[in-house]
């Protein structure tokens, strides 16, 4: 059995569903396709949860129920069972809506059980053209088979109950269409698995079965070794190992959601990201084969919109238990570190945090750290924003006498100042906090750099072969 992955892009209308219809036919193999919402209407459902905060967005609401309702006349799939589910989904939306205007807030749980409707909705609309068109899927309900605990809106999987539910209910004779993106908690409410989450859907489903591969087709050809948005001459990744693939995926590239990554590691899984408008072009194939390119870096990628934090004091040098104290401190407050680095004497901690949760982070350090800032053993809480986390990555840069230090001098020619660095002992990724500013010139230049053949052809011609020319042909051989 295979497992293929859909995203909005690929079932944004009717046209491009067929599409996906004749991709899903041409597999000869037993196939579970889980799918995304159309575009745009995961985004609509959280507006609307906004919205009916002041007001009951009632036309907005019909709106978005006719789009579902079109389309499915367009697909020519449209049935008393499918109205009826229609009717259902968009009544119950509307009494949401209600609740929410009259209590004049909304709450997590409301925003997971609203976003989610998304894709049920896609879902069911697929599965009907599909019996149309006489592919035989049966339905696969994530939100009954899919269980992860946590928050509402990002759940962390529950992976032996998951794989138990999949595994009993799952017959791999069979195709299916599955909704991606929903899940439900031990308490059976719905929650998600975050934006971007029906890629891990589709992986879940993929480890649970032990599937032959992945596939999870976008719009975009695979993962290109840098942001094409940015640099114009962007190129196509054909091999990365699941370790490239998850490393480039955190630090920006949006082609494929990083914790897709981890239930495809255990099975050695292959997965495949593939463009739903050009299904003959090969993509990105992610596993565990060795690469031929001599390249060391893979790719070049960016986190935007970065804060940093500084804590320092002589009372922290060779004291115990500093580190452990800063790192529960924002873990307690709910806050993800996404860089670290430390002087050696053990003088300062600076630890990079998305820009947005600074004023939290400075509460929770500074309360943390109270007795120590009032007796003058540390220093107040120091930050910085504006920032960008540059990041080379690739599996070969380990033991590349030189590489760092070409990083530095390519950055420093160009003008532009590193204000800290890291640098794990794999040597598989390399970061840098530059100036956010910089940002996209700092992409440019490494890329044209790592990536680009600044070679020219010229013509040489020698008259005579004295000591000169006898001395040039012998360091040409």
């Amino acid at each position: 059995m295979i497992v293929l992955k859909f995203g909005g892009s690929s079932v944004a209308n009717a046209e491009r569903i067929r599409q996906v219809a004749d991709i899903v036919s041409n597999k000869p193999e037993q196939k579970l396709v889980v799918v995304s919402a159309l575009k745009g209407v995961t985004d609509a459902l959280k507006e609307l949860v906004q919205e009916s905060i002041q007001e009951i967005p009632t036309q907005k609401i019909i709106d978005l129920k006719q789009r579902h309702e079109d389309l499915a006349n367009e697909l020519n799939c449209s049935n008393t069972e499918l109205g009826n589910y229609f009717e259902e989904t968009f009544s119950y939306l509307q009494k949401i809506c209600l609740g929410i205007n009259a209590l004049g807030e909304s709450t997590e749980r409301v925003e997971a059980l609203v976003m989610g409707l998304g894709e049920k909705l896609s879902s069911r609309i697929i599965h009907s053209f599909f019996q149309v068109e006489g592919l035989n899927f049966n339905y696969a309900d994530s939100e009954q088979l899919i269980v992860a605990n946590g928050t509402f809106l990002v759940a962390s999987l529950d992976e032996e109950k998951t794989y138990s539910n999949i595994n009993s209910s799952i017959d791999k004779s069979t195709n299916y269409i599955a909704p991606g993106f929903i899940a439900s908690n031990h308490d059976a409410k719905p929650v998600t698995l975050g934006r971007g989450g029906s890629d891990y859907s589709a992986a879940i489903y993929a480890g649970a079965l032990n599937a032959e591969r992945l596939e999870i087709w976008s719009d975009v050809d695979g993962m290109l070794n840098a942001n094409p948005m940015i640099v114009k001459q962007a190129k196509m990744i054909q091999n990365l190992s699941y370790e490239e693939a998850f490393e480039l995926s955190y630090f920006g590239a949006k082609v494929l959601y990083p914790p897709t990554i981890r239930p495809l590691v255990a099975s050695n899984i292959p997965l495949e990201l593939k463009n739903t408008f050009s299904p003959q072009k090969e993509g990105t194939r992610i596993d565990t084969s060795e690469s031929f390119d001599e390249n060391p870096v893979k790719g070049v990628t960016a986190l935007s919109n970065v804060g940093l934090l500084n804590i320092s004091g002589i009372g922290m040098a060779n004291q115990k238990g500093y580190a452990k104290r800063v790192f529960e401190s924002l873990e307690r407050v709910g806050i993800s570190v996404i860089l670290i680095t430390q002087c050696c004497s053990e003088h300062s901690i600076c630890v990079g945090i998305e820009q947005q949760v600074l004023d939290l982070a400075i509460a929770g350090l500074s309360s943390e750290f109270e007795f120590e800032i009032s007796r003058g053993l540390l220093n107040p809480v120091e930050t910085d924003s504006d920032y960008s986390i540059i990041a080379l990555i690739g599996d070969k840069m380990i033991n590349r006498i030189g590489l760092s230090g070409k990083v530095f001098s390519v950055l420093g020619e160009n003008g532009i100042n590193i204000k800290a660095i890291a640098q794990g002992a794999s040597e598989r990724n390399i970061s840098v906090v530059i100036n956010k500013t910089n940002e996209h010139k700092a992409i440019n230049v490494l890329h044209e750099a790592f990536f680009t053949e600044n070679t020219k052809k010229i013509h040489l011609y020698i008259a005579g072969k004295g000591n000169v020319g006898t001395a040039f042909f012998g360091m040409i051989q």
